[in-house]
């Protein structure tokens, strides 16, 4: 093809073609739809997700030139690609004009992107918006496209919008996507969006979800067998009051602004909100996260198919553990979990303490402590185990301690028990799993392993914000 060719089309009138500095740009309505500049805003965005985030299926609304299949490639090599374009004539285009090799040529789908959404079932890692007739965006004002999006996006998938030069389209995708960044790249406007509970703090939590932090029979039961500890608070913001040394402390968990009451003493009160990014008059804000940086839980929103919300590693995992018949799963009593957690080699230093807290839970709630494990099934011996704590007041079951063998490592015995937790849960109707802590930057470079396990079963993240501080003098409320 020549260095300048000109195309007829129903749908988007001529469109020109000009090769410069060795490639092609595809102008429609003389807004550029493929060439140098946009394949510069898209490097540059494409930098925003994570090399290293899963990105094995990649959707494109809409296709154009075809001039973002390149860098998509560069930035995720093994992804597959499928193109949603509406003009016939613009792949036609991309085709002639070599915008990338045979090899990489995407599955295209001939449609309008809104019904080709609705009729997609296939689900995707990356989602790039880039659906323009010139500079006339696709419409997108329909709640129904954004619904599709959300429901065609993995769970710990990525969003990429383009704009343009209309930043408040991107508003538009905020009620049903927490928006990650937000940025302009010289003309266009673009933002990086996930679902909610991806690890943006402030996200929103599912309706009925409460920490178990401030749960008050869960802290009233602490509060009983921890005599320094002694449950302060109201509904909404239950906390525990304890002394270290010569200072009084009050720690609360909740989005609920706590009611301060009178004491005798100086104390410092410790609010970790959970949602809330606001500071309300006479707090202050820590400047170090004295609590976990990020936690996550899994709901088991569909009960008869549960194992459908986690990732095809831990599902196929899943699989293997529900064949094997080396290890068979059940319950086991504190004492017999206790002494086979001795007998792990791993966290030598802290086994004892971790025991000591474990023995501390089971004091405080009894048979509402679990102790799921899988035993071999010749020697009935335990090589892997999960203790658990039920909190049937929120509807919770809370992970607590868990340890596995290097023999029963190699047999998904791990995800066996994880499959048991679900099971459990939904037998005793729980609806959240609380994995508890996840790693975050900053923590341990020892919790990344067990963090990058936990990911896998379909959980929610929850971003904490630096917790707010006050310091209360003797008698004031």
């Amino acid at each position: 093809m020549s260095r300048f060719h000109e195309f007829h089309s129903d749908k988007n009138g001529t469109i020109r073609c000009y090769r410069n500095f060795g490639r092609w740009s595809v102008v429609v309505q003389g807004y550029e739809a493929s060439g140098n500049y946009l394949m510069s805003v898209w490097n540059s965005a494409l930098r925003r997700v994570p090399k290293n985030a899963s990105i094995k299926k990649i959707l494109i609304l809409d296709f154009g030139g075809g001039g973002n299949v390149n860098p998509l490639h560069r930035r995720f090599p093994k992804a597959r690609v499928t193109a949603v374009e509406w003009d016939p004539v613009m792949v036609e285009i991309a085709d002639q004009c070599r915008c990338y090799s045979s090899a990489l040529r995407p599955r295209i789908i001939i449609d309008d992107a809104t019904h080709a959404l609705g009729e997609m079932t296939e689900k995707f890692d990356l989602i790039i918006f880039d659906a323009y007739i010139g500079n006339t965006m696709m419409s997108i004002r329909d709640s129904a496209f954004v619904t599709h999006l959300a429901r065609v996006l993995e769970p710990d998938g990525y969003l990429l919008f383009n704009a343009s030069d209309k930043p408040a389209a991107l508003d538009l995708i905020k009620p049903l996507f927490s928006e990650h960044e937000r940025w302009k790249y010289r003309f266009n406007h673009l933002g990086l969006f996930r679902h909610f509970g991806m690890g943006k703090a402030g996200d929103p939590l599912p309706e009925g979800y409460h920490s178990f932090h401030a749960v008050h029979e869960y802290l009233r039961r602490e509060s009983l067998v921890d005599k320094k500890r002694q449950l302060m608070g109201e509904h909404g913001a239950y906390g525990l009051r304890w002394r270290h040394g010569p200072w009084w402390f009050e720690g609360y968990r909740a989005d609920h602004e706590p009611k301060i009451q009178p004491f005798d003493h100086w104390r410092m009160v410790i609010w970790q909100p959970i949602t809330r990014l606001d500071k309300p008059q006479g707090w202050y804000r820590s400047w170090i996260q004295m609590n976990a940086r990020k936690t996550c839980f899994a709901e088991i929103a569909h009960p008869e198919k549960y194992w459908e919300a986690w990732s095809s590693h831990a599902q196929r995992h899943r699989r293997r553990w529900l064949k094997q018949e080396e290890f068979v799963g059940g319950d086991a009593t504190l004492e017999e979990f206790v002494a086979a957690y001795r007998q792990c080699d791993k966290l030598r230093l802290l086994k004892e303490d971790f025991i000591k807290f474990l023995q501390r839970k089971a004091a405080a709630h009894g048979t509402r402590m679990r102790y799921l494990v899988a035993r071999h099934h010749t020697t009935n011996e335990i090589r892997a185990g999960l203790a658990v704590l039920d909190i049937p007041e929120a509807r919770q079951s809370v992970h607590i301690i868990s340890f596995i063998q290097p023999d029963a490592e190699k047999r998904s015995v791990g995800f066996g028990l994880i499959d048991l937790w679900f099971k459990h849960g939904i037998d005793h109707h729980l609806r959240f799993l609380d994995f508890d802590l996840f790693w975050a930057l900053g923590d341990p470079k020892g919790w990344k392993g067990y963090s990058n396990f936990k990911r896998q079963f379909g959980v929610r993240y929850i971003c904490y914000p630096n917790p707010l501080i006050r310091f209360i003098p003797p008698h004031h409320g």
